[in-house]
């Protein structure tokens, strides 16, 4: 009797899913206030446990993002901003945000921080709901931005495909079809057009205007 042939991806791809599954996330209040921990998977089933994250806006030179479109369990095939994770507990320690975006721009990117031209800034935070089938992302989420022109080894476990886009038309991308985004994307997206690049393509400027600013912009 005939069985179906094994597939070496597959069983690497489940147990991926796994470890990532047993990750210790931090759950928060709506005010980034330490509540307890709590394990990925149950984060991701239970829509009370708010967790940390962070997300990463990635431009070049020729003011273009990199976006990528994503190979997880969650919101897979949609296109994100260069990077999406979660501050992790681990050793009895809590990894930073800042600590988890370096994490996440070496997995995902092969980018280290002697690579970055300057350090990752942290913009703004917000807060958002959405579910995913039987799952869902309900984070407090910290917006970083960086400027990296180098190469880029993208890690298929974590990337499907990437690109660089200007940002109207990402503007003109997300008007057309947003359901081919995540939802984390769009709310970044709407931040940051209503608080610091106000549809300009002129990335950098526009971050070092909202810099020069922050204190009188106060948290967002």
């Amino acid at each position: 009797m005939s069985s179906e042939p094994h597939d070496p991806k597959a069983s690497e791809s489940k147990e991926i899913s796994l470890v990532r599954g047993r990750q210790s996330l931090i759950v928060v209040d709506k005010e980034d206030n330490f509540l307890e921990y709590a394990n990925r998977s149950a984060c991701h089933l239970d829509r009370h446990l708010r967790h940390r994250a962070v997300v990463l806006f990635i431009y070049n030179d020729q003011e273009k993002i990199l976006l990528q479109k994503r190979n997880n369990e969650l919101f897979s095939g949609l296109w994100d901003l260069a990077g999406a994770t979660h501050p992790l507990h681990q050793d009895d320690r809590d990894e930073s945000y800042e600590e988890s975006v370096l994490r996440c721009l070496k997995d995902e990117w092969g980018i280290s921080s002697t690579a970055l031209p300057s350090p990752m800034t942290r913009v703004m935070a917000f807060t958002y709901f959405e579910a995913d089938g039987d799952q869902c992302e309900n984070e407090y989420c910290v917006l970083f931005q960086g400027k990296y022109n180098g190469p880029l080894d993208p890690n298929p476990d974590h990337v499907d495909e990437l690109k660089w886009v200007t940002w109207p038309e990402l503007q003109s991308e997300l008007e057309e079809t947003p359901e081919q985004f995540t939802p984390w994307l769009k709310v970044a997206v709407d931040l940051l057009n209503s608080n610091v690049l106000h549809g300009s393509g002129e990335i950098d400027q526009s971050f070092s205007q909202w810099a020069s600013l922050k204190d009188s912009l106060g948290s967002l």
